[in-house]
């Protein structure tokens, strides 16, 4: 009989563990080999990126869902700004951070616009987009798109 076995039968490591360390350790091992590294078929879900769709007449505010780096926000026009550059305002409302905004450009003659960010983001964080100045352009649609760990 192998100790793991008998310390399990007889409730050892609950005797001297809470309940909650010991179901983490569980939840670890399942994530973690013996060597310490990471299976990456378990891993990889929690490395795709997240990505918030906002189209012309939708509700402006997404809840961020997992907390992580605002890397890109993407922009698309139906008719690009062409009395000018047209802006896009990201606002980002965090009951840790307070409110934070970030324009975003699209040059006029501009019917696609991708802006690399590094913003961080908390799960809980309301993510807004709202288009401050037009210049012509319209049928707007922005993506952004939400990293684990970084760009």
């Amino acid at each position: 009989m192998d100790a793991e076995r008998i310390f399990r039968e007889i409730g050892l490591a609950e005797a001297l563990m809470p309940r909650a360390t010991l179901r983490q350790m569980e939840a670890v091992g399942r994530v973690i080999d013996p060597t310490g590294d990471i299976d990456p078929r378990k891993a990889d879900p929690f490395r795709t990126p997240r990505y918030l769709d906002y189209a012309v007449g939708t509700t402006p505010y997404q809840r961020a869902g997992r907390a992580g780096t605002l890397a890109l926000v993407s922009v698309r026009c139906s008719t690009a700004p062409n009395t000018g550059d047209a802006t896009i305002m990201v606002t980002i409302e965090s009951q840790i951070n307070g409110t934070e905004t970030y324009p975003v450009t699209v040059p006029q003659g501009s019917a696609t616009w991708d802006e690399v960010m590094a913003v961080p983001v908390n799960a809980t964080d309301w993510i807004g987009v709202a288009v401050t100045t037009a210049n012509g352009a319209s049928g707007l649609s922005t993506s952004l798109t939400i990293t684990i760990g970084g760009i």
